[in-house]
């Protein structure tokens, strides 16, 4: 155990300063061990940088509910842990008359400290990226619905299984319509008995109505034979079944209108990354990306940014909603379940998947790289984009 720590800590690296960095003549304090001498630096480094977070915390936490309180705070704190030892150090080191033997070099070191901090944070232009969730998709893909109701009586195909175009999805069943197809074409039998009887009798006027309804039950025949023949959903693409359990539908009934199977095209895959609004202005077309995806997590792989999309209303995958596991938060809505609190943008990747090693649905962690920009602007709107998104400015 060490009493005063802090202090003798303070002491220890005030020490070092004027014997290592001021090269003043210090008189070497022997009784300290290593042990402790060791201690006192890593205690004064660390505490420095603790205070400076637990502050920031409290200062957050105060601003959130008490604008003017919190920012008065963050101002005291800033002078107290920052500006205030800065002014000290300054008069002690150009002022003191304790370090009037090495001022010349005090002021040498300064300048070249001011020179070198400049050319950080002005000049060097420091490598920038963005890392945000993202989750594979189809290139293309497509959203089948049943254009007639009816009971599913078969299923043809199964998730992931690939299936060509016009290839049989389903197979429903309407007996309604069954009945009515017999029905009618049992009606256009008899008048066309009809048409054929008047014309014997030469009853002109009857042929003419017979005729009319001879064509009524054609158009009503042709209706109905078009709806028995959407009872077979077939696939409008080449591509690879997306939807999951679908042998789950085998004998349901299913409404017009109703999903009842996605298709995609996997050869190419689109990797969407969902982007913040206040890092979207960074992303251009053709950055480089890697990423990387939960199921692969030892593959890295490559693209390059293919487009920007416009911003996310209601359509964040479930997989990248916060209540599905990601870390989108969406509003609790049930008109819009995909709705995100905060603006997202959709940035897209297109790789080939030839393998296929992506599936549809699969998430992962992807990184942007960005346009390198100089440090002090990168710092400065780092800390605007901080407060925009803390403060909802």
């Amino acid at each position: 155990e060490m009493p005063n720590l802090r202090l003798n800590s303070t002491r220890y690296m005030a020490y070092l300063a004027k014997r290592y960095l001021l090269r003043m003549k210090v008189e070497r304090d022997e009784s300290i061990p290593m042990r402790e001498r060791i201690v006192f630096v890593i205690y004064g480094f660390c505490s420095f940088w603790y205070r400076i977070i637990i502050v920031i915390g409290i200062v957050v936490i105060v601003a959130s509910r008490f604008l003017v309180i919190g920012v008065a705070l963050a101002i005291l704190e800033a002078w107290i842990l920052l500006f205030r030892p800065v002014v000290r150090a300054f008069k002690y080191v150009y002022f003191s008359p304790e370090t009037a033997e090495v001022r010349t070099k005090s002021i040498a070191y300064g300048c070249g400290a001011a020179v070198v901090l400049i050319v950080v944070l002005g000049l060097w232009r420091a490598p920038h990226s963005i890392t945000a969730t993202c989750v594979v998709e189809p290139i293309d893909m497509k959203v089948i619905r049943a254009k007639t109701p009816g009971f599913v009586s078969k299923v043809h195909a199964h998730e992931a299984e690939r299936v060509d175009a016009d290839a049989d999805l389903l197979t429903l069943e309407n007996e309604d319509l069954s009945l009515q197809l017999v029905k009618l074409e049992k009606d256009l039998t008899l008048r066309e008995r009809e048409i054929i009887l008047y014309r014997g009798q030469g009853d002109a006027a009857m042929v003419k109505l017979s005729e009319r309804a001879r064509q009524q039950a054609l158009r009503d025949l042709e209706w109905v034979r078009q709806q028995i023949a959407e009872l077979r959903i077939v696939s409008p693409i080449t591509g690879t079944v997306l939807t999951p359990h679908l042998d789950g539908l085998e004998q349901s009934y299913v409404t017009r209108g109703q999903e009842v199977c996605r298709v995609g095209d996997m050869t190419t895959a689109a990797i969407r990354i969902e982007v913040h609004e206040n890092e979207i202005t960074d992303v251009e077309v053709g950055q480089h990306v890697k990423f990387r995806i939960r199921g692969y997590a030892d593959t890295t792989m490559r693209s390059t940014v293919k487009r920007i999309a416009p911003r996310t209303t209601a359509d964040v995958p479930a997989s990248l909603r916060a209540d599905g596991g990601g870390e989108i938060v969406t509003l609790p809505n049930p008109q819009q379940p995909g709705m995100p609190i905060e603006a997202i943008y959709d940035v897209v990747l297109e790789v080939e998947n030839g393998s296929p090693l992506l599936r549809a649905g699969m998430t992962g962690r992807a990184k942007i790289r960005c346009a390198n920009a100089p440090l002090g602007l990168r710092l400065t709107r780092a800390v605007i984009r901080f407060i925009q998104s803390t403060f909802q400015m």
